[in-house]
């Protein structure tokens, strides 16, 4: 259960466009307590049993590129919808990972597990949720059991091998799951959907956000301004 107070208060913290809200949070009592900006959750180890969250009607990434498989959906529709769904995860992305001003002492915070199963489409909106594995960046280091937590067809390379996740994991992540949209009939081909070669339908940028080298990966803001213009 501190597992869960955590999610949901790093899930506010990161508040903002694309980022799924918390409403609220319920303790082992059965107490209710609800939250904004004049009523943040605390930074303070709570217990919690439950984490409200508005409804979001739309589908997951997940459901949609299923979709695709399973032919009813076509590769073109999820293709051109694809750069909108980049430009609003990126978005997103950059308010977990880089705060435009320091909140509550903390810098920015690595999501850590951006897949398809947590990124909702609705009505050409983007939302980013699940919060559960999220870190702040002053966080200690992960114990090397705790590192391949989450998907592990979306980790990172470097995490793979046994180093810390960054804020460069993180796009790497958010890169491949965009990937997936401008090509969906790559979703299940995990070793094709890294690969760096260029191609027609795949901008340039999420290419570079993919390279093995976490050091050689533009940084998430850089991303978005990028598929922006």
């Amino acid at each position: 259960r501190h597992t869960l107070y955590r999610e949901a208060y790093l899930q506010h913290l990161a508040r903002g466009p694309g980022i799924v809200p918390v409403l609220g949070v319920s303790s082992r009592s059965g107490e209710e307590a609800r939250h904004g900006e004049s009523s943040p959750i605390s930074e303070e180890a709570g217990s919690c049993r439950s984490i409200e969250r508005p409804f979001i009607p739309g589908l997951s990434l997940r459901e949609i590129l299923n979709a695709v498989k399973s032919g009813e959906r076509s590769i073109d529709e999820v293709r051109g919808a694809a750069l909108g769904i980049a430009r609003g995860l990126f978005s997103a992305l950059g308010q977990v990972n880089e705060f435009p001003f320091p909140r509550r002492g903390h810098r920015g915070v690595i999501h850590r597990d951006v897949t398809p199963d947590n990124v909702l489409v609705d009505d050409g909106e983007i939302w980013l949720h699940d919060f559960g594995l999220a870190r702040t960046l002053e966080d200690p280091p992960l114990a090397d059991d705790e590192l391949l937590q989450g998907s592990p067809h979306f980790l990172a390379p470097e995490v793979v091998a046994g180093r810390q996740h960054s804020l460069a994991s993180d796009v790497f992540q958010a890169a491949l799951v965009c990937r997936l949209c401008f090509e969906p009939e790559l979703w299940g081909d995990h070793g094709a959907a890294r690969s760096t070669a260029k191609t027609p339908h795949v901008p340039p940028i999420l290419l570079e956000s993919l390279a093995s080298d976490p050091r050689r990966r533009p940084p998430v803001n850089y991303v978005f301004t990028v598929l922006s213009n």
